[in-house]
Order: C-alpha cells, then structure tokens, then sequence
C-alpha cells in the first residue's frame, strides 16, 4: 500500500518504542550558538478553528501536506528559542535571523513550495510552520553532511529541530451532559540537536509531553467559539512541553 509504504520511510526516531530520551552533555555543554531550523506544528483540526485554514475539511483521510506560515506557530517557536536561552545559556538565533540567512532561504523555498514528498498526516490534522522556517521533516531526514552546511552557513555550533504536537483534552464536569465543555490544549514536543561532531544528534527527545493547561476553554458542542482564546491555551501548552522537554533532559 501506497501509504504503509511512506510510514515505512519515516526515520526511526518518529516509530521507535525504545528510549524516548538521549542526550550526549559533553557535546551539549560544548555549544554555545544554536539555531533552530526546523519547525512544525500540529494541531487538530475542530470545529471552531475552521475560520483559521483555507480549505478546511473534516475527512478522515491521510494527506502529506506541507505546514504553512501561521502566527501561533511563531509564537511556540519564539517560546522555544527563549527557554533554551535561558535555561541552558544558548545564543539562540531569532527566527527572523535565520529565515533571512540567503542560503537557508533557499533551503527553505526547495523544501516549502511546489511538489514535495512528505509522510503522510491523517485527516482532521493541520500542520503549521513559524514563517520564513522550514518543516521539521526535511531537515530530520537530511544526511549529515547537508546538515552540516546549514551549520557552518549560519554559523553556529548546533542546529535544532523541533516538532509540536496539539491535543484538545475535554473536560467541563456537567457540561459535558448538554454536548458543552472545555478544552484544554495539551501539548507534545519531539526535538532534536545536531552539531557538526557525528551523525548522531548530541540530544534527542521523542516524546516530552507537557501538562494540560490549568483553565480551558469553552465549548459547546465541539464549537470554540474563542479562538483568540484557544490559542492563547495552545501556546502555553506549548510552554509546558518545553518545561518537560528541558526537565528530562536534565534528568538523563
């Protein structure tokens, strides 16, 4: 099959059941300029969120889309870049650095528009990308010495690679009976750091999920009808994530 074919593709790190965490800290404590240069967000597709996407559609179906440029993904990439910063004293490029390098420009614009294979994502998933950054998948499956160039092109001791993934948990107590409720947007972060020593990321997480955020908000129905809201409660899942993230790596 066609789509059991493209799982089959998807690296390792994606599938595996073993470890979630590894981290070599001899290399990490080594960097001191990193840039994060490849970005998604996933994020389920309700009602109630239509109004953000062009051509929306509730069918359970697989599709390899490419993310496309979306505030709120900026904003967790942002969020991102300053817990690094400030939990392992990084200098961590801003977005608008690297998007703007000429050459990882035209990295990004080969891997973000016209035909592009991709893995599948299932229906009632849409994936977004922070601005001028490219999709998490096309720099995890590079091989090292493409990743090494975007290394010594922006000129830093490390490249980050990150990918978020949006869950809206319900809950609303006796509100759940009349079809209404809250949800609460749990988030989990898969990342990965390469340096330009060997192959292997200096640190991997496949699985760092955050807590739920302490107040949802409500739906009814499986209506949002706050959507500013809602994203306000994405990204600071998103920020929980990040606290997990940096919390198992400390912890290895």
């Amino acid at each position: 099959m066609r789509y059991q074919a493209l799982l089959a593709a998807v690296p390792l790190l994606f599938l595996s059941a073993c470890a979630t965490v590894t981290a070599d800290k001899t290399r990490t404590a080594a960097l001191k300029r990193v840039a994060i240069v490849g970005f998604t967000v996933q994020q389920p597709r309700h009602k109630g969120l239509e109004s953000l996407f062009s051509g929306s559609s509730n069918q359970e179906t697989w599709t390899a889309g490419i993310g496309m440029a979306n505030p709120l993904a900026d904003e967790m990439y942002a969020g991102l870049e300053k817990q690094l910063a400030k939990e392992l004293k990084w200098k961590v490029i801003d977005r608008k650095t690297v998007a703007g390098n000429a050459f990882y420009k035209q990295f990004h614009d080969d891997k973000m528009t016209g035909i592009q294979s991709r893995p599948p994502t299932r229906g009632g998933t849409v994936l977004l990308a922070a601005n001028g950054i490219v999709d998490a998948w096309p720099v995890e499956i590079a091989d090292a010495s493409r990743r090494k160039e975007i290394l010594r092109k922006l000129n830093v001791d490390a490249i980050a690679v990150a990918n978020v993934q949006i869950e809206l948990e319900k809950g609303g107590g006796l509100k759940m009976l009349i079809g209404a409720g809250d949800y609460f947007p749990k988030d989990t972060v898969r990342f990965s750091v390469y340096d330009a020593k060997v192959e292997d990321p200096a640190w991997r997480d496949l699985a760092a999920v955050g807590e739920p955020v302490s107040e949802g908000v409500e739906h009814v129905f499986g209506f949002a009808p706050n959507i500013s809201q809602l994203e306000k409660k994405m990204a600071g899942a998103a920020e929980n994530s990040y606290k997990t993230l940096l919390t198992r790596y400390r912890d290895i």
